[in-house]
């Protein structure tokens, strides 16, 4: 028994880092493509982690993709995204799991239409607002997506030492106990 306690306990501390972080997931809109970023931490990307993208609203299944090297994944946006949005879920094995929503406004969807006075409406006849403002989202959405995935990113918490001792001083600490009530059971 004192042989397989010792084979878990030595396991614990020989496993990976990846073992003790969760799956990050991050989706942008860039021009008419849905750009993924996953991994455990900024400097560890989930490799080959399985993405599944998902009606929103329907939750019926829309396409499945595998990660790259660096932890990433593209993809056409689909035409239900606008009438939709998605949702992204990607497992990356161990049970680390997560996902990431992107509401129908993200692709230029289903917005609250702005009423709009009958003196602007004379004033800009001549421009079709619908496709002015598609326009306008289009180019909004093609220079807000760097900045998108630099804000993602930085939502990355990485282990602190504080928290991986504190980790290592649980497991010590159950052990013992372990070790504890196993001696007064002898007794």
């Amino acid at each position: 028994m004192q042989k397989l306690i010792f084979s878990a306990f030595l396991f614990l501390f020989c496993a990976t880092a990846a073992f003790a972080h969760r799956v990050n997931i991050f989706a942008w809109v860039d021009g008419n493509a849905v750009r993924v970023q996953v991994g455990f931490s900024k400097s560890q990307p989930a490799k080959e982690a399985v993405l599944q993208i998902i009606s929103l609203r329907t939750e019926q299944p829309l396409l499945t993709g595998q990660t790259n090297e660096k932890g990433q994944f593209s993809f056409s946006i689909p035409s239900i995204a606008k009438d939709e949005g998605l949702l992204i879920k990607v497992q990356a094995g161990a049970g680390h799991q997560n996902s990431w929503s992107m509401p129908p406004q993200e692709f230029g969807g289903k917005e609250e239409e702005v009423k709009e006075s009958s003196v602007v409406q004379k004033e800009v006849s001549s421009v079709d607002t619908v496709v002015l403002r598609a326009m306008i989202r289009e180019e909004m959405s093609n220079q807000l997506a760097p900045i998108r995935k630099i804000l993602a990113e930085m939502q990355v918490d990485e282990p602190k030492i504080t928290e991986i001792i504190g980790g290592i001083g649980w497991l010590i600490g159950m052990s013992g106990l372990y070790f504890a009530y196993r001696s007064k059971k002898k007794c």
